[in-house]
């Protein structure tokens, strides 16, 4: 197909010193011509659009950018096909395994750009992640300028997604001159060393930051973003410079839109805690608290946290959701990078090293009442934790008549599928979820180290709300 376009359109194609012009200089303007209807190619015009639509799609991505310089009418056609295919952009795909050289990206980009509202880029990683070659490096560190020059032809991205450590806060500054809808930035690498928010507050649509793993996120720049645009979602995740309590309380007086929050916490102060239960429209809230270190005593965040939205009882009638654990980093690395199966060996076994432990009888009663006077209370579910004996979970039943679901993930026990078929509380359901088999759990038991050490158990819990 290629050979036979080329000897069919021969004063169409690209030249070799073109090429390198434009290979050499990515930063330069490129012309945008619009294709001459000439009487060469009026016979395209007989044929049926469905047909011509049909031929071009099942042609390769080169060739379908020789037919666009061919007439206005394969224009057209080329228009339609990118315009449902290209909503959702592997931007990179086109770059490593298409092979496109740099003028054939920037034309399929003025092509497609339009059409393309979610945008996934894998931009460049710092040299010391790219090993000893320093071409990796140059490699990425080339394709994110030439993406920054294309960037003026998504004018309709409303979501980019960005993998990589090193994004530069000038390509931010780009987005916020050509890119006016976009809505949504989610950084999903878990080491995210150069990027510092500068120029957020430039981005006029911007409602959600998935800002995880920014160490550098510098919070005079995330105020200035909260003081000018509304935010509906942010993750604080890891953005080590907001684990002190001053630069939270600030923030929280701009956070009025804000519906989805996740952070870190160092510490349950109830005024920390009262100053994100009170944000106005929150309804999704994530707590990953921090044991800084195993001699210090473990925070008592549970027991905090539900007294001090106990006491403020009208927040638990907006908030949707609430999930609070102490998981550590890698753990959500391991989340994006394994299987179920890897990572629900990897949680059994961090269980399986520590000594086994229930909640005590006062802690259990104090966190039961305090769940009592939240209404709307629907689902409790603990995850890789078990820190409620059978008898307790009979108990949180009969203490809180609104529950509707308890459910425990991992760390399964024997007696688990007899005591389900014997629960007898037909209002709420009890569920028990394992990856694993309990023999393979039990053999993961059987050969762990056990460590005699205080380090703090890991524990996660979420509840939603009705």
């Amino acid at each position: 197909m290629k050979s036979l376009l080329k000897r069919a359109f021969p004063k169409h194609n690209i030249t070799m010193s073109q090429k390198k012009s434009i290979e050499s200089h990515p930063n330069e303007e490129i012309e945008e011509t619009i294709p001459n209807d000439s009487e060469d190619f009026n016979y395209f015009k007989i044929l049926p659009v469905e047909i011509l639509h049909k031929i071009f799609n099942l042609c390769e991505l080169r060739d379908q950018l020789i037919l666009a310089k061919v007439s206005k009418h394969c224009l057209e056609i080329i228009a339609a096909i990118y315009k449902t295919k290209y909503k959702f952009m592997y931007c990179n795909y086109f770059k490593d395994y298409s092979k496109l050289k740099d003028q054939e990206l920037i034309e399929f980009f003025r092509l497609c750009g339009d059409f393309v509202e979610c945008l996934h880029l894998v931009t460049h990683f710092s040299s010391r992640f790219c090993g000893e070659d320093p071409k990796i490096y140059e490699n990425y560190l080339h394709f994110h300028k030439l993406f920054t020059h294309c960037i003026r032809y998504f004018k309709n991205l409303c979501e980019l997604k960005i993998y990589g450590n090193a994004f530069p806060d000038s390509t931010i500054l780009e987005l916020a001159k050509h890119c006016k809808k976009l809505k949504s930035i989610t950084f999903t690498t878990m080491e995210n060393g150069l990027f510092q928010g500068k120029h957020l507050h430039q981005l006029e649509a911007i409602e959600n930051l998935n800002l995880k793993f920014c160490h550098r996120l510098d919070t005079k720049h995330l105020l200035a973003v909260s003081q000018k645009r509304h935010l509906k979602m942010l993750n604080l995740l890891g953005c080590y410079r907001l684990y002190e309590i001053a630069p939270i309380l600030q923030l929280c007086n701009h956070w009025r839109y804000l519906e989805t929050l996740v952070l870190f916490a160092i510490t349950s102060d109830k005024q920390f805690l009262k100053a994100i239960i009170d944000l106005p429209s929150l309804k999704s809230l994530q707590f990953n608290w921090v044991d800084i270190s195993p001699v210090r005593p473990v925070l008592n965040f549970e027991e905090n946290f539900f007294s001090t939205l106990s006491e403020h009882q009208y927040k638990s009638e907006k908030l949707k959701y609430i999930k609070f654990t102490n998981e550590q980093t890698y753990s959500h690395c391991m989340i994006e990078k394994c299987s179920q199966k890897e990572y629900a060996k990897m949680k059994e076994s961090l269980h399986a090293r520590l000594p086994f432990e229930h909640w005590s009888m006062e802690k259990f009663n104090l966190i039961s009442l305090t769940l009592k006077s939240f209404k709307n209370l629907h689902t409790i579910n603990f995850h890789y934790w078990r820190p409620l004996s059978k008898e307790q979970l009979i108990n949180l039943v009969k203490m809180n008549s609104n529950l509707q679901f308890i459910k425990i993930d991992g760390c399964p026990e024997a007696g688990d599928i007899d005591f389900k078929n014997q629960w007898m509380h037909s209002k709420c359901k009890l569920q028990f979820e394992s990856i694993l088999t309990l023999d393979e759990v039990k053999n993961i038991y059987d050969n762990v180290v056990k460590r005699t050490d205080h380090t703090g158990r890991e524990r996660s819990i979420c509840c939603h709300f009705e």
